[in-house]
């Protein structure tokens, strides 16, 4: 099992709001994805975390005519947790 998902089988709830999101076209088979996001998590603990702007950054390119995601980052400051 990924990480990711042993995370959010971990939740019970989950909200995003997107802050900004930006597509740039760097050639006819690759594009740089960017998004910002708040995030509110509700585990099943009942302790909910709060990411404020969380970065996200991803890579496509288009192989065999598929668009495929060759990189992945997400980048932010530790959750706030609460009870």
């Amino acid at each position: 099992m990924s990480k990711e998902k042993g995370f959010f089988e971990s939740a019970s709830n989950v909200n995003a709001v997107i802050l900004n999101e930006d597509d740039k076209i760097l050639e006819k088979d690759l594009v740089v994805s960017t998004l910002l996001l708040n995030t509110d998590i509700t585990l099943k603990t009942g302790e909910k975390l709060t990411f404020e702007k969380l970065a996200v950054t991803n890579i496509y390119k288009k192989i065999n005519n598929q668009w495929k995601s060759v990189f992945y980052q997400e980048s932010g400051l530790p959750p706030v947790v609460t009870k």
